[in-house]
């Protein structure tokens, strides 16, 4: 019972390292703002993926 437990939450730790590198990836909320504010196609850009 507690090895069925155990890979439960290890499979659920892997998954969410996965999602939480993707999400380092993504520019810092001061970099983001100088894209958007330097370039009209990266705004147009960005703004269809939302």
């Amino acid at each position: 019972m507690c090895a069925g437990l155990w890979d439960s939450l290890l499979e659920g730790r892997i998954k969410l390292q996965k999602a939480v590198s993707l999400i380092n990836q993504l520019p810092q909320t001061d970099v983001w703002e100088g894209y958007v504010k330097s370039s009209t196609e990266f705004t147009t850009e960005a703004s269809k993926s939302m």
